[in-house]
């Protein structure tokens, strides 16, 4: 897994390694970990307008799923191991920090939208997960490399991208995110 995201990180724009902080694009954002990258609040850009299909034929926003919450969108595929690995707990996850405010989007970058729903059940997840075979989607993110899965956008309360994971996400991130970004006003 460390291979796969030592290769994408120069496709997300960030010329470090662990820890420190990242000059990408003009920005002083700190990377926590190989393949987290946190924006100060001064630095954090509008989220994406994402409006798409679900995985179970329904439209859905990213500004509906969370008008107001701390965001997690994780983008993934079913072929993929290392999501296999992390939405399980991001699953688990989305249950158990809805009543704190926070909410999920998944994006499927699955060719196959029967592959995804089956994915999508073995995993537990209720939360609305977006069909994105053309990756139109994944572009309109903007802060995400178009071939480095997982990856997840985390949108701060007030509708900014406060951070960016390249890679699987892990609980212990999940919840440090969501303690750091639900504690600021």
């Amino acid at each position: 897994m460390a291979c796969a995201v030592l290769l994408t990180l120069p496709l997300a724009g960030c010329g470090v390694g662990r820890g420190g902080t990242a000059h990408a694009n003009g920005s002083s954002a700190t990377v926590s970990g190989l393949g987290l990258v946190e924006f100060p609040v001064s630095e954090r850009k509008p989220e994406p307008i994402l409006v798409g299909t679900t995985l179970a034929g329904t439209r859905v926003s990213l500004a509906e799923v969370g008008s107001g919450k701390v965001i997690f969108v994780n983008v993934w595929a079913s072929w993929c191991g290392p999501c296999r690995e992390e939405s399980p707990m991001l699953a688990a996850s989305a249950r158990s920090l809805s009543a704190r405010g926070v909410a999920f989007l998944g994006l499927d970058e699955d060719y196959d939208v029967s592959a995804g729903r089956a994915f999508v059940a073995s995993t537990g997840s209720t939360y609305p997960q977006l069909a994105d075979k053309s990756g139109s989607l994944l572009r309109q993110v903007g802060v995400l490399p178009q071939s480095g899965i997982p990856s997840t956008v985390v949108i701060d309360r007030h509708a900014r991208i406060a951070a960016v994971i390249i890679g699987a996400v892990t609980a212990t991130e999940v919840n440090r995110l969501v303690d750091q970004l639900t504690a600021e006003s």
